[in-house]
């Protein structure tokens, strides 16, 4: 898994999200979800907006 910095940086490269917008995003779903990392809110949250983390856009 990557770290939390790089997955933000590449979903902010491949859309056109702000910073705070991504970070507020992140946060309602670590809400939503309950126990969940960083990472696995910020991947959730790239998927929705259609970026693949392992490869490049969807």
């Amino acid at each position: 898994m990557q770290d939390f910095e790089s997955i933000v940086k590449r979903i902010l490269e491949h859309t056109d999200i702000g910073y705070a917008e991504l970070l507020n995003r992140i946060r309602k779903k670590r809400e939503e979800l309950g126990i969940v990392t960083l990472e696995g809110a910020a991947s959730m949250v790239g998927k929705e907006l259609g970026v693949d983390l392992d490869g490049g856009e969807v």
